[in-house]
């Protein structure tokens, strides 16, 4: 017996692994990004990858794919956070690690590391649009299809953000 192969299908499926493959490093940044934590965002973008694949019948190419991949990580994200109140234990480790500390960092890897502690102290909302709007690149009509809030609510949402941390490295003293 002979098996009919629908060529449609496997250059469909070849299309979704060229996307998948291209996807997994810019999803993988994002919620390194987000936990500071290079075991948990592999697991998280894990996670993603295998949620997708488990609705992948679900899905419907109405917009990109990398957004629809942010999205579902993004809510990994939240879950993992409001489970284990992460926050607090993040701050406490990153405080303990000795790349934190000050003495043996130079002057710009230290303000990094102090920059990336400071969004991590913002509210969950405003650290989703500042790293994908600065880490990932992404564009504000991007962001808002990911997040689900309107463009101009993105923007004023960046502004914001941008706000707090330079309102809190003026009251640091940085220039």
């Amino acid at each position: 017996m002979q098996m009919k192969i629908n060529k449609h299908a496997v250059s469909k499926e070849a299309e979704l692994e060229t996307a998948i493959r291209d996807a997994y490093p810019k999803v993988y940044s994002y919620l390194y990004h987000r936990t500071l934590d290079a075991a948990l965002s592999k697991d998280l973008t894990q996670e993603t990858f295998y949620r997708f694949y488990r609705h992948l019948d679900q899905y419907e190419e109405q917009g990109k794919l990398l957004n629809f991949l942010y999205r579902i990580a993004r809510h990994l994200v939240y879950d993992h956070t409001r489970s284990r109140r992460y926050t607090d234990e993040l701050q406490e480790e990153q405080m303990r690690d000795d790349t934190y500390n000050g003495e043996r960092l130079f002057q710009k890897k230290e303000e990094f590391v102090i920059l990336r502690l400071w969004i991590s102290e913002l509210p969950p909302h405003l650290q989703d649009v500042l790293l994908l709007r600065y880490d990932e690149g992404l564009k504000y009509r991007d962001i808002s299809q990911i997040t689900g809030i309107h463009v101009s609510t993105v923007k004023s949402q960046v502004r914001l953000a941008l706000h707090i941390l330079k309102k809190r490295a003026q009251k640091e003293g940085w220039k």
